[in-house]
């Protein structure tokens, strides 16, 4: 190390010996000389990287050079190409060329462009330097060249070292200024530059995209055009892009804000609502689709939680009303969408929350939650408040949902101590947004139905009736998810025949839900009890604790979670193997380690803790079972009871295509021809009917009244529709209330209750049935 270099690297820009040492020695260089180091210097300072050697002799001397027959040979030639003055600049790495220290190549820049940082030359001529090597790189290696690509994208698109993005642009162009500083029309000529010799790369039209917006706004509609160009070349499969548009769409929205400050308390809230309508309503759509393209980006929930938040708090201020809460009350067009948008906030919310569920909470998210819980101001002190209006009304769906969050939220994470009643209050918020609106977004649906099972009245064919409704009007992979769920519980615990259903509904959430997500295990088989028996419930992966590594299992696994046995049916290595879950035919996916193989152990009996993630069972904890027999008796008399099956979403468009939406085949039996699986259809119960229903409770008991309801729903079924099993459970519930109905089951099924009152049953597909009048003879 030189006496130089060693001051250099101890004292870097004090070091005042480093411009009389540049000078001296290009002093000496040679017009391509002095055109190469500009270079070698700019990557060096700016890009942190050098330039091929068999590049930089082609500038020189014009021809590319083979490989040198030894090091010695290539070392004289680089002497030799880059003379003996500019050799002593450079370092080699590699047959990698750059400057020896960014110090050095600072000065160097400054010397060869004859202007210091700060002049009023300096950014013409560093921008003039940078597009000129933008098109000798690019003329020489070509613009789809992998090394092309790489030094661009170092020089003028990285914007940290590190990769930590906490600059929005490279260094490069952060020193031609910010703001309105005139040098950053000369950053700007450096990205039209990237894209014309580029014009395939759809990252550097973002990036001209993203600097148009920063520097000239939005208003001229040049940046929408570049990321659309960018869009076009991505053939429209990089999320990075939409959520630049979207951001792009939300800027025109707070411009849009932006003109309202002056109207504060004036009554404007329509006013601004149908200023902005489009460019929201266009954000929240490209937001949507690069959630699609990656759902587990928190960006693309955040960005559009912010702008609804935004919007609503502005809607306050303009309004009459001192808080959301109340604007979201006094109904109205304005009070209606401010609903609408308060829902579609928290759903993505819970959302982004979901596709997450094994990392720690983002300070993003955090602050999109304090930011609503802002919005909506003293709503802790009107839960109650509103209850009554909300549940009988069935209206408010935005407020009822926001009561629900924040019902749950003073809950925490884990709900093993929260009473009953919250449940309760909750699923009435729940079943009044559903009743509102005929649909609950996803992650309602998820929360309701966590809150819906904790009750005593819960009833799984209620559930799986809602459920089925929302998945056979619109695709929804927390529906697939929780029908594939309820049925193989029911089956694990008797009450269905077979596992068609539960299999057919895993596919679909499967097919559902893309990423890493689908394979955690959002539900287990958990302990549980029924009229006093033993029976599997389900317990959501809260409920099983902090993830313990060592022993690859849950903190309560074993206080939590029932086990399950079953058929080891295939093992492949350490990895992967199957068993048949109490030796049915779906198959859980367990991590045979060393502990099993598929020679010693395939046909054994094992017992394990049973999860349910979306594209399958999950066996964890596996163990030999010391009795080889399984729990389930598969010869028991089993209940007939289901629901009947809704098409798929996939189904729907050719089901209606042919007329035949809300039927499907059934399998048929030796003893049987091919009969029709139930219709789903409302249940046509006047308020008349239910009267009548109640005052025969009242005067002959429940039974009576029971027949009464059943009778009706046979005489109103015209037209060759089917009273299918699931209608019988709602419309006993609806007229009865849930305590008379739960007692008039008696811990029975519902097949056997409909029998018990006079009626047939004729099963169908999947264990299901539809009630039929009793026969005689």
């Amino acid at each position: 190390m030189t006496p130089f270099y060693f001051g250099l690297c101890a004292f870097e820009t004090e070091f005042s010996g480093t411009a009389k040492y540049v000078e001296s020695h290009v002093s000496q260089f040679t017009e391509e000389q002095r055109r190469v180091a500009a270079y070698l210097a700019l990557v060096s300072r700016y890009g942190q990287i050098g330039l091929p050697y068999s590049l930089v002799r082609r500038w020189i001397t014009g021809e590319w050079g083979g490989h040198a027959a030894s090091l010695a040979e290539y070392t004289a030639d680089l002497e030799n190409i880059l003379g003996a003055d500019l050799r002593h600049l450079v370092v080699e790495d590699g047959r990698q060329l750059r400057i020896l220290h960014p110090s050095i190549a600072d000065t160097l820049l400054e010397v060869l462009l004859e202007a210091k940082t700060g002049d009023a030359r300096w950014p013409s001529r560093l921008a003039n330097t940078a597009i000129e090597f933008i098109g000798q790189l690019v003329g020489h290696l070509g613009s789809a060249n992998v090394e092309t690509r790489a030094i661009l994208d170092n020089l003028f698109i990285r914007r940290d070292r590190l990769g930590s993005g906490t600059h929005q642009f490279a260094e490069l162009i952060r020193a031609f200024g910010t703001d309105q500083q005139p040098g950053r029309v000369q950053a700007y000529r450096i990205f039209q530059e990237l894209t014309r010799r580029c014009s395939e790369e759809p990252h550097y039209w973002l990036h001209l995209a993203r600097y148009h917006l920063d520097f000239k706004k939005h208003e001229d509609g040049q940046a929408e055009k570049f990321i659309n160009r960018a869009i076009e070349l991505s053939k429209e499969q990089d999320h990075v892009q939409f959520h630049a548009l979207g951001m792009l769409h939300r800027e025109w929205v707070y411009a849009g804000l932006r003109q309202f400050s002056t109207g504060t308390g004036t009554g404007r809230e329509a006013a601004i609502i149908e200023h902005v309508r489009d460019r929201y309503d266009a954000a929240l759509s490209v937001f949507a689709r690069a959630r699609k393209l990656k759902p587990e980006d928190e960006h693309n929930y955040v960005s559009a939680i912010q702008m609804i938040v935004r919007v609503l708090n502005k809607l306050v201020v303009v309004s009459t009303h001192k808080s959301l809460v109340h604007l979201l009350t006094a109904g109205g067009d304005a009070g209606s969408w401010a609903d609408e948008q308060l829902r579609v906030a928290l759903s993505l919310l819970d959302e982004c929350e979901s596709v997450r569920p094994d990392s720690t909470d983002s300070p993003y998210l955090q602050r999109c939650r304090e930011d609503i819980e802002i919005a909506h101001g003293e709503i802790e002190t009107m839960v109650r408040a509103w209850r009554d209006v909300i549940v009988n009304s069935r209206s408010r769906s935005g407020l009822a949902l926001v009561l629900a969050r924040k019902f749950l939220q003073e809950q925490g994470r884990d709900w093993k101590d929260t009473p009953t009643e919250v449940f309760q209050t909750v699923v009435e918020f729940f079943d009044a947004a559903f009743e509102d609106r005929g649909d609950l977004a996803d992650h309602d649906v998820e929360l309701w139905f966590r809150c819906y099972r904790r009750l005593p009245e819960y009833d799984d064919l209620a559930a799986l009736e809602r459920l089925s409704v929302i998945a056979g009007s619109r695709t929804s992979p927390v529906c697939s998810y929780y029908l594939y769920v309820v049925h193989f519980l029911r089956w694990l615990n008797q009450e269905e025949y077979s596992q068609d259903e539960a299999q057919r509904r895993c596919n679909e959430a499967a097919q559902l839900n893309p990423g890493r997500s689908r394979r955690w295990n959002y539900e287990w088989v958990a302990k549980g009890m029924s009229d006093g028996h033993a029976a599997a419930r389900l317990a959501n992966f809260r409920e099983l604790g902090e993830y313990r590594p060592a022993s690859r299992d849950w903190q309560l696994s074993e206080q939590v979670c029932q086990r399950v046995r079953g058929v080891v049916r295939q093992i492949e290595g350490q990895r992967s193997g199957q068993v048949a879950v109490e030796d049915g035919g779906m198959k859980a996916f367990f991590v045979p380690r060393e502990d099993f193989t598929n020679f010693a152990h395939q046909g054994k009996v094992v017992e394990f803790d049973l999860g349910f993630a979306h594209d399958g069972l999950r066996a964890w904890r596996v163990e030999l079972a010391q009795e080889q027999e399984l729990f389930r008796n598969a010869g028991a008399r089993l209940p007939e009871v289901a629901v009947p099956p809704v098409p798929l979403p996939s189904q729907v468009g050719s089901a209606r295509a042919a007329g035949q939406v809300g039927s499907a085949g059934r399998v048929p039996s030796p003893s049987q021809t091919p009969s029709p699986v139930p219709r789903p259809r409302p249940v046509a119960l006047t308020p008349e009917i239910r009267q009548e229903a109640r005052r025969l409770v009242e005067a002959d008991g429940p039974e009576e009244a029971g027949r009464f309801v059943i009778g009706h729903l046979l005489f109103a079924a015209t037209g060759g529709l089917d009273v299918a099993s699931f209608q019988v459970g709602k419309a006993l519930t609806d007229t009865l209330g849930k305590e008379t109905y739960r007692q008039l089951r008696g811990g029975a099924s519902l097949g056997a209750l409909v029998e018990r009152l006079g009626f047939a049953v004729r099963p169908t597909a999947n264990g299901q049935f539809v009630v039929e009048p009793a026969t005689t003879g």
